[in-house]
C-alpha cells in the first residue's frame, strides 16, 4: 500500500468509525427532526471539527496528491465514505461491522487516489 494511499485509508476508517456509530447517528436523527426549527442547532453541530478536518484534508489533497481541484476531491471522498450512512439511518441496514468500514474505506481511498493524483 502507498504511503498516501495508507494514509488517506486510516483516515477514513476512523471517519467511518465515528460517523458511523450508534451515537453520532443518533445526533444525526435529531438533527434531521429538529434542524428545520433550530438551525442554529445544525451549524453549531456542524461547525465542530468540521474546519479542521476539512484543513488537514486540503493540505493532504494538495501536496500528497496534487489534486487539480482539492476542494471538489474532499467532497467526493466525504460523500462517498458517507453514502452508506442514509440506509442506517432510516432502518434499511444495521450499522456497519469493523470489517465493512475497513473495506469501505479502503475501496474509497482507493478511488479517490486513482481519480485525484496526478
Amino acid at each position: 500500500m502507498s504511503l498516501p494511499l495508507e494514509g488517506l485509508t486510516h483516515f477514513a476508517i476512523g471517519f467511518l468509525e465515528v460517523h458511523m456509530s450508534k451515537t453520532h447517528l443518533a445526533g444525526i436523527r435529531l438533527l434531521i427532526s429538529e434542524g428545520p426549527e433550530a438551525p442554529e442547532m445544525t451549524r453549531a453541530f456542524f461547525a465542530v471539527g468540521s474546519t479542521r478536518t476539512k484543513s488537514a484534508l486540503l493540505d493532504f489533497f494538495k501536496t500528497r496528491l496534487s489534486a487539480d481541484d482539492p476542494e471538489y476531491a474532499i467532497k467526493m471522498f466525504i460523500s462517498t465514505l458517507l453514502s452508506m450512512r442514509m440506509e442506517i439511518l432510516v432502518g434499511l441496514r444495521i450499522n456497519p461491522t469493523h470489517e465493512e468500514i475497513n473495506e469501505h474505506a479502503k475501496r474509497t481511498a482507493d478511488i479517490c487516489i486513482e481519480h485525484f493524483s496526478k
